[in-house]
This record gives C-alpha cells, sequence and structure tokens, in this order.
C-alpha cells in the first residue's frame, strides 16, 4: 500500500482495534473519541460509522441530553465521560453502603 493511504498509527493499536462493526448480540465495544479519523465504531448493519447520538446512546445518554460544540468536541465529550447509569449504579450502591452503615442520607 502506498504511504500516502496507510493509517498514522501513534500506537501498537492493529486496524481491528479502531475500525469495529457492532455485533447485536454482543455489548458494544468501548466507545472512544481520540484519534483524528480512526477509533469508529460502525453500525452493525449499516455501512457506516455511528452517529454521535448513537455513540451517546451506547453511553447511556438520554436522548434529550444536550452536548455543546462542534462535531468532534461532543465526539470528545461522548468518549471521555462516566456512562450516566454507570455512575448511577455506583452511587446507589456507596449510598446503600453509608446507609448500612448508620450514616444516615440527606437526600
Amino acid at each position: 500500500m502506498p504511504d500516502h493511504l496507510q493509517l498514522n498509527m501513534k500506537s501498537n493499536a492493529k486496524i481491528s482495534q479502531i475500525y469495529r462493526r457492532l455485533n447485536p448480540d454482543k455489548p458494544s465495544y468501548t466507545v472512544t473519541g481520540s484519534g483524528g479519523g480512526g477509533t469508529h465504531i460502525y453500525h452493525w448493519k449499516e455501512p457506516r460509522a455511528l452517529t454521535n447520538r448513537e455513540r451517546a446512546r451506547l453511553q447511556s445518554f438520554p436522548d434529550s441530553f444536550e452536548f455543546l460544540g462542534g462535531k468532534e468536541s461532543v465526539r470528545r465529550q461522548i468518549s471521555m465521560a462516566v456512562p450516566p447509569e454507570g455512575a448511577r449504579v455506583i452511587f446507589q450502591s456507596v449510598l446503600q453502603m453509608l446507609v448500612n452503615h448508620g450514616i444516615k442520607s440527606q437526600c
């Protein structure tokens, strides 16, 4: 392959680690946003990368959540975020542990 067509990879990533098609019967890959043009997750059926809204859904953001900024900024925000549902489960577990140990919640 000519040099100008090869991917400029800054790590030891292999092509299969940055361009992946979702499998509808398995959990999603990690949503990443680093790299210019790489690290795409592709739709399980259609021949395209996921939209930022689809990526946000994988991270458990509700469709009503508004991201601010340009396309690449939003992509980074989504990929660097703690998934809201994951944070909720962790917070509830910590709160329950505090309640079980006699610490009253102010919530």
